[in-house]
């Protein structure tokens, strides 16, 4: 299901400054019903899903539609709505820039917990009442895009700030993930953001410790009391994640790949692919290309 963005819904102080919103049904309308490819944007979407049935694949999960959903997508991550009906819901996607350029703070969205990179992102299940709490705010959205006001987007802002608050409040976060409270956050919300910025370049656990000033016994405890596995695996999951996107995603060779992700030796890279996913590159490609 591909986001179309009307020209309307940019800001016209920068056109990099993006915001979004669309009908699920007007989306399923304008594709014909019909699949769209596994796919990724460098912006944030939210899916909220009032009704629907199908999947959605995020990362090569896939995860079942049902009613009351709410799907956050971050910038990267590859994902394919496949509807067996009509849905019903909305579709809001948004820049990293628009939110700096209207007052919502870069920190807001590590904060709330619901856009996930390099991690399983089950949708959040919403109640009836939940769910319809969202929805008003979705249409008080639509009604400050189409007006002509020089604060609209500093309204749309503002209502998709409490939006996401409310996804937030809706979102049972496990006893093992980031405790928000816990002073071990910041580091792990350090880490990962430098994982996103150089998984491609540097590998070892070491240089991550000494770019944030502890030492990689620390950085270990701290990954593992957080997500439950090391913080090798969890740049080894980023990497291998990366490896999977780029393989579906584009059509660069296994040896373009190999050297994207910082392996000086593609035979190397193929045989740390198999034997970390079980299977070789040219039959996850195969399987999973379409």
């Amino acid at each position: 299901m591909h986001n179309r963005t009307d020209s309307s819904h940019l800001s016209p102080r920068k056109s990099n400054i993006l915001f979004d919103i669309q009908r699920m049904e007007v989306i399923y309308e304008q594709a014909a019903g019909k699949a769209d490819h596994p796919h990724r944007h460098d912006y944030f979407t939210i899916l909220l899903v009032e009704s629907a049935e199908g999947v959605h694949k995020i990362d090569f999960k896939d995860y079942p539609l049902q009613t009351f959903q709410a799907f956050f997508i971050y910038p990267g991550q590859v994902h394919q709505v496949i509807t067996t009906s009509q849905p019903k819901g909305w579709v809001i996607t948004f820049t990293n820039d628009f939110m700096i350029e209207n007052g919502i703070n870069e920190r807001f969205i590590a904060d709330i917990n619901l856009f996930r990179t390099a991690e399983q992102n089950p949708p959040l299940s919403l109640s009836a009442a939940q769910y319809n709490a969202i929805d008003v705010y979705c249409q008080k959205i639509v009604n400050c895009v189409d007006q002509e006001d020089s604060f609209k987007y500093e309204a749309v802002s503002a209502y998709l700030k409490l939006l996401l608050i409310d996804c937030n409040k809706a979102c049972t976060i496990p006893e093992d993930v980031t405790n928000m409270a816990n002073a071990s956050s910041d580091l792990l919300k350090r880490f990962k953001a430098l994982v996103a910025s150089h998984h491609s370049q540097n590998h070892k656990v070491a240089f991550y410790a000494d770019n944030l000033n502890i030492t990689a016994d620390h950085l270990n405890k701290v990954v593992k009391g957080s997500l439950g596995i090391s913080a090798k695996d969890y740049i080894l999951q980023v990497i291998l994640l990366e490896a999977k996107r780029l393989l579906i995603f584009t059509d660069s060779n296994f040896k373009e790949i190999a050297y994207a992700l910082g392996f000086n030796d593609p035979a190397y890279f193929s045989n740390y692919f198999k034997k970390n996913t079980g299977e070789s590159l040219s039959t996850f490609k195969k399987i999973h290309k379409k």
